[in-house]
């Protein structure tokens, strides 16, 4: 049954709505916001960039905003039209009703919006969680993907169960037991392992762990029969230091089940939020600009 709210409150919700807001104005860029109707529902997307340029996707992260995911890709704008969905079920101005991440109506839903965009193929980006929307679009709509790449891509291969408990669930329990910035940093820590943690990413967990009914469940890792129909060249870029998707795990399943893997891009001591690190999310910037050119 699908719940009808993400918020644990109304005064969650507007907490979240405003750090959206202050999110998407301090991107200090030209935007249009608009409204697109879903099966599922409705989902705001934010279109920014070149409008005369080649149309990309851009599905974010679970569990955190579309404008926090935004900015590392602002310099597609130039060249690009960006399109950014507020990924129906998390934190942001589409509908609360949350998706089932083991079925396919993530990918259902992004071929809607993509639909409701008014394109017919489109560059994709997915992004953690929003790599494994990525990887149901192409299993349910692969004629709408002119290219995909999945970046620290969620719907490739996780990490262990036990892993991911003992690095990630343990801290965030004891920071749910005793809140405070310092366990608050402890419990982000392992998905950035090296450099600061900046105020914003901070604000964003503590106000997502308070107020928001957090979703600890991925979407499922995509089998190679279920992509049998999808050819459209592939990026694959993974993070070694992973406490949830580890590089080389990821990479190996990609060749796996990607026929059409043409770059496979290890960032070999990158963690989960490489774009925190300035030189990572550069690497990343580079190599996106050369595979949608």
């Amino acid at each position: 049954m699908a719940k009808d709210t993400i918020y644990k409150s109304p005064e969650g919700e507007e907490v979240l709505t405003n750090i959206y807001d202050r999110q998407l104005e301090s991107l200090n860029i030209e935007y249009d916001s608009g409204m697109i109707k879903t099966r599922f529902g409705h989902t705001h997307v934010i279109s920014t960039g070149n409008k005369k340029g080649r149309p990309v996707v851009i599905f974010h992260g679970g569990n955190s905003t579309n404008p926090y995911n935004l900015k590392a890709f602002l310099h597609l704008q130039k060249k690009f039209r960006i399109y950014a969905p507020d990924t129906i079920g998390h934190p942001g101005r589409s509908a609360q009703r949350v998706l089932s991440s083991r079925d396919n109506s993530y990918g259902e839903w992004a071929a809607d919006v993509i639909g409701g965009i008014g394109l017919k193929q489109v560059g994709c980006i997915g992004v953690s969680y929003g790599g494994g929307i990525l990887a149901r679009l192409a299993a349910v709509r692969p004629e709408y993907i002119e290219k995909a790449a999945f970046i620290v891509p969620s719907g490739i291969a996780n990490n262990s169960l036990l892993s991911i408990i003992v690095k990630l669930g343990l801290p965030m329990i004891r920071y749910r037991m005793f809140p405070c910035k310092g366990n608050l940093v402890k419990a982000v820590r392992p998905m950035l392992q090296t450099g600061d943690i900046d105020e914003d990413t901070l604000e964003m967990v503590e106000a997502v762990f308070k107020h928001v009914d957090v979703k600890a469940e991925m979407p499922r890792n995509a089998l190679r029969y279920e992509l049998s129909q999808f050819n459209a060249p592939v990026m694959v870029i993974a993070a070694g230091r992973d406490v949830l998707f580890p590089g080389r795990k990821v990479l190996k399943s990609a060749e796996e089940i990607f026929v059409n893997l043409e770059k496979p891009v290890l960032l070999d001591e990158s963690s989960h939020m490489y774009y925190n690190c300035k030189s990572d999310r550069n690497k990343v910037n580079r190599f996106l600009e050369e595979f949608f050119n």
